[in-house]
């Protein structure tokens, strides 16, 4: 399922007028994209409990540094998958009023997209 969100992130970014990252450099554009695969990606649980084994020695054995992009990559899986499972549990009455206000904004965009369409203006700046 983490591949599908992947791909589909993707597929999104490749949108012109959605690409957040267009004006990055190849290479930078390279890395980011590292880390966003990466970052979806850990979020399998079964990656969790691949990696939390490495962390917690790290960690337990004061051997995490900073420095090391691999252990910050390892500390990145630990908490994506630490906001996912947080994302999933919260109640229902606290789900709710985080999601709904989003709801509005995003049911509320693609009804006013649609009746520009219906209703085209003559200028760019409205009728």
């Amino acid at each position: 399922m983490e591949h599908h969100h992947f791909n589909h992130a993707v597929m999104i970014l490749s949108s012109e007028s959605l690409n957040i990252f267009s004006s990055l450099s190849a290479e930078s554009f390279s890395a980011v994209m590292k880390v966003l695969k990466h970052s979806i990606l850990a979020t399998d649980l079964s990656t969790y409990f691949e990696l939390r084994p490495k962390f917690f020695s790290l960690v337990e054995g004061r051997q995490y540094s900073w420095e090391q992009e691999d252990h910050r990559e390892l500390l990145r899986s630990m908490l994506m998958t630490a906001s996912d499972i947080a994302a999933s549990s919260k109640p229902w009455p606290v789900q709710e009023r985080v999601a709904s206000p989003r709801h509005s904004r995003v049911h509320g965009a693609g009804r006013q997209g649609a009746d520009r369409a219906q209703h085209p203006t003559s200028g760019a700046h409205g009728p």
